[in-house]
């Protein structure tokens, strides 16, 4: 029998989603109905959405911080409905979910087994899971986060209780600011917590600048390769994304690759893809890579096309050096055959 590491605290978390899963607030929330919950203990704010008002996944999305809300934002207002992936790679969040029981892994299942409990039919089995950008979904094990999403189930039937009875709740109070959220905060009153509604404006955030770092050895090589390649050939595509792939050891921290490809924009023709070693997007160590690919095919192109802001800063340098234009593109055709193809052929190893 498996041994459980804080078995009083796994058995109020089943607690709690068992009577979320009961309140059905999927029935009567959009995944656009936002709140908030702060953690009293850390100070971090957790953006809230319920998920299944479409009939697919069920369940709680717990976006962390500035950081999960500002990926909430970029998922909500569908900039990556032609790839789901590249949203879950991005966001940042705690998801409380009910599911299938195939869909479990090895650690949900045998959890559940030891602490008794049972469950039966389609969506009926609470899965928690912690998604941190760039990283493989992971499993929860530490006591102050279990007592934490405890806490935000609680506080979100809580919610959502009030909102079966007023829909309007989670609306902007007229006169406020109109990015305010209805958050949950605990104070102390009388020496008692007391559980508060406050509204709070999220603060900004400024995703980090990726590593774009186009080395003096990597610059010289660039130099030489423009003077020793004459064939031109008209536009290279460039494609930039997390893959489905999982690497890392079984049972530990596990990683989505950030992968390139690289495609003849004219012929459809992929000259190369790869990714660098260790999780998290570093742009730097494809330079090398690109390069490494024109050498082998003996051409340089007139014209580099990339598909988002991020990728066209990475590649204003090796652009430069190689004398060929860079456009950004919404987009790229070749590269989105060749991530299809590459995609499926993965899925069914």
């Amino acid at each position: 029998m498996k041994v459980i590491q804080h078995q009083d605290e796994w058995e109020k978390l089943f607690e709690a989603a068992g009577a979320f899963k009961d309140a059905a607030c999927w029935e009567f929330m959009n995944d656009f109905d936002l709140f908030a919950v702060k953690d009293p203990v850390s100070g971090v704010i957790y953006y809230c959405s319920v998920m299944g008002r479409g009939g697919q996944m069920f369940g709680l999305a717990a976006y962390k911080g500035e950081k999960g809300f500002a990926g909430y934002k970029r998922i909500l207002n569908g900039e990556f409905e032609e790839n789901p992936m590249d949203a879950m790679c991005i966001q940042d969040c705690y998801m409380i979910s009910f599911e299938d029981r195939e869909m479990l892994f090895k650690r949900d299942l045998e959890l559940i087994k030891a602490l008794g409990l049972k469950f039966r039919g389609r969506n009926a089995w609470p899965q928690f899971q912690d998604y941190s950008a760039g990283m493989a979904a992971a499993g929860i094990e530490t006591a102050e986060t279990i007592k934490l999403l405890t806490i935000i189930l609680e506080q979100s039937l809580q919610i959502a209780e009030r909102f079966m009875e007023n829909e309007t709740m989670l609306k902007t109070r007229p006169g406020a600011r109109t990015e305010k959220c209805l958050t949950r905060v605990m104070e102390t009153v009388d020496g008692t917590p007391v559980w508060k509604d406050k509204w709070m404006k999220p603060r900004p955030y400024v995703e980090p600048a990726p590593d774009c770092r186009l080395d003096a050895a990597v610059a010289d090589n660039l130099a030489e390769l423009k003077k020793a390649v004459k064939r031109r050939f008209d536009r290279l595509e460039l494609g930039f994304f997390f893959m489905p792939a999982r690497i890392g050891p079984e049972g530990g921290p596990q990683y989505h690759p950030f992968m390139c490809i690289m495609v003849n924009g004219g012929s459809g023709v992929v000259m190369g893809f790869g990714f660098p070693e260790g999780p998290g997007k570093r742009y730097s160590q494809f330079y090398k890579m690109i390069a490494d690919a024109l050498r082998k095919a003996g051409a340089l192109p007139d014209e580099i096309l990339v598909s988002n802001g991020e990728a066209f800063e990475a590649m204003k340098p090796f652009a430069a050096i190689i004398g060929a234009g860079l456009k950004k593109l919404k987009r790229l055709r070749g590269v989105e055959a060749a991530r299809e193809s590459l995609e499926s052929f993965m899925m069914k190893r």
